[in-house]
């Protein structure tokens, strides 16, 4: 790496725009304001240094140069070909070149200048090698410089001079870098808010009273007080095709683009301030070609097909900075930090139109919400962090490498989600490119209807791995594959595991993750140590797990019942990843009274395998285990026994049933399901509940004794509505979706049943309704509309929620509307099937 000038480096070596290169965009329309800060800071570094010539005495803060961004670049076939700095060195090429131009020295400067050139266009390079050419701009010196307008000769500007010039081709006008270039040249009349022009070109920012010569004589003397650093990739051992990663990402500049380079302007200003924060700064090692090198070839594998990578990279860093924000900041739901989370999750709708203040002040740790974070904590700790994270993610990549033939980023998320438990979801933890059905890139549209590619999102509890797998990489020394799948496994539990579905219940987990993230690289050894504590109250239930587990796996070896050389923590990570388990399997290891014992683990584990297998588990069949788990409600205190039936889920769902599992609710039958020696059966006709209270009695029998388990809609809860304890889906409003239940209408109709409504032969003293569950004595419906055939006719009633039965005459119910009080009676005061039968022919009768 050395200091040099635009002059002394296009002395020594010829300079290639290559084709792959972007069109040169500082000069684009749009870019008024760039062009006129720029090129004043130019002006005023040649004026400051033109004036510390005449007053040699000055302080040495006025003798200070330019110093620009690095310049870095390969070479290839003999030309430097810049990966980053075209834009810069595109400007200094042609200031050099007006300068030389109005001090009359183009044609001794002119064979120098020709070593500049631009490939993206056989225009574009040939517009350069005209201006190159003195003879093409003697009248112009001659005749243009200096003059007044009049009407013989009317003062042409540099642009009008060049574009009227029979070697000025009219179709260059199309190219986009000559556009460009002549912006640069000529300015633009955009007049600002003030309504004055803008000077932004060298023409107009210079004037007509400017000493040429003088600028000319500066540039290009050793001590030019333009400067920078130009650093050629060869000496740092990084490849010569870097150029196309970093130049192939299209022509607009992106929301990457622009924070690439607020985050180093950023550094540098802090540098100024901080000289500890120089070494962000360093030639090799610095966040600014980290960016552009090392850490693109992260990305780098999963461009599109024309090179993008800008999406996938801007959304990994801006997940990275919000994740960090949610860990260490007080970000509630009124942050600002907020805005980095996209739309709903999405990071494909990112925008850049908050600038990079929010992620500044991420990195120094005072959000506005914030009221009691400790303020002497480095500032540059997160940039630290970051370039730790990348230094571990490259040697996944390296290993990547070594294990297969390929280096793509499939292989690269593959890779690391062989660290993560199987059952966790999988995702893109390098994000990827969205394509469609047809292979096509999905895109969407911004606010200016430009273009932008999707890229794969994140779930929450996908989130806090991310998060948990960032932080691995942040604080490991060395990258560890032990070290890392056992932290992973303790992540990817308490992520998956007490319903993170939401933002608060995923920020509340990404503060665990942190507070346990200090132990990562030995997380068993921390969850194992009595004398350890966590803060968090996240996840408290899973947390007690993890602690469990980890001290089994350290200290329990010599407990192994099992003689098939497995390690507890073997035999646990086998039964973690079975059926619905995903990391939650405490009721292996927890008693009746939720104390934690690893007595009966595997008579638990053998039972768990044979009634839970995703397959042929007996959870899935005719509902047997379920309703063999109901008949265990039989523990001493009746009023608590009672209360199992309520919020538990009345299905075969692996849901419902994990959520029976791992409930401490429930771990007194469920610990009497998993030590069951007996085979499960669906012969309950001898059953009797234990209840002494009779409905709830009642309730247990049915729904112990009868099949209706099988048959019911799913996930239907137990309720107490009309008087009636019956079972139905939360906020179900069809009431063909609730079935009645402890009541002896389903006895006595059942016993009477004679078929459907369309029966075409009925029987007398029989009832017909379409509401019967098929082979199932119970009905669907909170009313029952039934008919009755009498010796004479058919009738209808209905059996009200209420237990009032009412005779219709069609669609009407005529206690109700012609107030016959005889034509209805009280279900309840039913005696047996022979008095059911004679109130029915009584109100027939009335």
């Amino acid at each position: 790496m050395s200091q040099t000038t635009f002059w002394n480096l296009l002395k020594e070596n010829k300079i290639e725009i290559p084709i792959i290169q972007r069109d040169y965009a500082q000069g684009r329309e749009g870019k008024e304001y760039l062009r006129q800060t720029f090129l004043e800071s130019l002006k005023n570094a040649l004026d400051e240094s033109l004036k510390s010539d005449k007053k040699p005495d000055e302080s040495s803060e006025k003798n200070e140069v330019l110093k620009l961004d690095f310049v870095y670049g390969s070479t290839e076939d003999g030309a430097l070909q810049p990966l980053d700095g075209q834009q810069r060195l595109t400007t200094l090429w042609l200031l050099h070149w007006y300068m030389d131009m109005r001090a009359g020295k183009l044609h001794e400067a002119g064979e120098t200048l020709k070593k500049f050139t631009y490939e993206t266009r056989i225009s574009s390079r040939e517009f350069c090698e005209e201006l190159c050419n003195a003879s093409n701009f003697d009248s112009y010196v001659k005749y243009c410089i200096g003059c007044k307008p009049s009407e013989k000769c009317p003062r042409k500007s540099i642009v009008d001079f060049i574009t009227s010039q029979t070697w000025f081709y009219s179709s260059w006008k199309q190219d986009p870098t000559i556009q460009s270039m002549l912006r640069m040249l000529g300015g633009t009349q955009i007049k600002g808010k003030s309504g004055n022009d803008i000077p932004d070109g060298i023409e107009e920012v210079f004037g007509e009273s400017s000493d040429f010569e003088k600028y000319w004589d500066k540039l290009e003397s050793d001590n030019a007080p333009i400067v920078f650093y130009y650093l050629p990739l060869k000496d740092f051992g990084l490849s010569d095709d870097l150029y196309i990663k970093m130049n192939a990402r299209g022509k607009q500049l992106t929301n990457f683009e622009n924070f690439k380079a607020d985050l180093v302007g950023y550094i540098k200003k802090k540098a100024k301030e901080d000289e500890i924060w120089e070494k962000f700064l360093h030639g090799k090692d610095g966040i600014p070609i980290k960016l552009d090198t090392d850490w693109t070839d992260i990305f780098w594998q999963n461009k599109t097909d024309d090179g993008r990578i800008d999406e996938i990279y801007f959304a990994f860093l801006n997940r990275y900075f919000l994740h960090y924000a949610i860990a260490n900041l007080d970000a509630n739901e009124n942050s600002p930090i907020w805005k980095l989370y996209g739309d709903k999750s999405d990071d494909s709708a990112l925008s850049y139109d908050n600038g990079f203040q929010m992620y500044a002040d991420t990195i120094e740790k005072k959000l506005q919400v914030e009221t009691s974070q400790e303020q002497n904590t480095s500032e540059k700790n997160l940039l630290e962090k970051l370039s730790a994270l990348y230094a571990n993610v490259k040697q996944i990549v390296d290993k990547v490498v070594k294990d297969q033939t390929c280096n793509d980023i499939q292989s690269i998320n593959d890779k690391i989600r062989s660290y993560l438990p199987e059952w966790f979801s999988p995702f893109d933890f390098i994000p990827q490119y969205k394509k469609k059905d047809n292979g096509e890139y999905d895109v969407i549209k911004d606010s200016f209807g430009n273009n932008l590619y999707k890229v794969t999102t994140l779930t929450q509890p996908q989130r806090v791995v991310f998060f948990g797998i960032c932080r691995y990489l942040e604080e490991c020394k060395s990258f560890d594959e032990g070290q890392f799948k056992r932290w992973m496994r303790v992540v990817c539990n308490l992520a998956e595991n007490n319903a993170v579905d939401t933002i608060d219940a995923m920020r509340s987990r990404i503060k665990l993750i942190n507070e346990l993230s200090c132990h990562c690289t030995d997380i068993y050894g921390f969850l194992s140590d009595d004398k350890s504590e966590i803060k968090s109250d996240a996840a408290k239930e899973q947390s007690a797990e993890e602690i469990a587990k980890a001290k089994q796996i350290l200290d329990g070896d010599q407990l192994r019942k099992y003689n098939d050389n497995k390690t507890w923590e073997d035999v646990i990570i086998e039964a973690e990843k079975f059926a619905f388990f995903k990391g939650a399997i405490r009721f292996l290891f927890r008693n009746e009274k939720g104390e934690w014992d690893w007595t009966d683990f595997d008579i638990k584990w053998g039972n768990a395998q044979r009634y839970f297998d995703k397959e042929n588990g007996l959870y899935k069949i005719d509902s047997n285990l379920l309703r063999f788990f109901i008949s265990q409600f039989n523990i001493e205190n009746e009023d608590t026994n009672w209360s199992l039936f309520w919020e538990m889920v009345y299905d075969n769902e692996d849901t419902s049933w994990r959520n029976l599992l791992i409930n401490r609710k429930w771990q007194a039958p469920i610990h009497k399901l998993l030590l069951n020696s007996k085979e499960i059966v669906s012969d309950y006709e001898n059953y009797h509940s234990s209840f002494t209270n009779h409905a709830w009695k009642n309730v247990q029998e049915d729904l112990v004794k009868t099949d209706l388990l099988k048959h019911i809609e799913k996930g239907c809860l137990l309720h107490w509505r009309h008087e009636n304890y019956l079972l139905a889906p939360d906020r179900a409003k069809a009431d063909w979706k609730k079935y009645v239940i402890a009541n002896k209408r389903n006895e006595i109709l059942s016993q009477l049943y004679g078929g459907g409504f369309s029966e075409q032969s009925k029987e007398a003293d029989k009832i017909y309704t379409d509401q019967k569950i098929k082979d199932c004595n119970f009905f669907w419906g909170l009313d029952i509309r039934f008919q009755f055939k009498s010796d004479m006719d058919e009738y209808t009633f209905k059996w009200q929620p209420c237990n009032r039965i009412d005779l219709d005459d069609g669609e009407t119910r005529l206690y109700y509307d012609k107030k016959e009080v005889k034509t209805t009676f009280d279900g309840c005061k039913v005696e047996n099937l022979k008095d059911f039968i004679k109130k029915l022919q009584d109100c027939i009768d009335s």
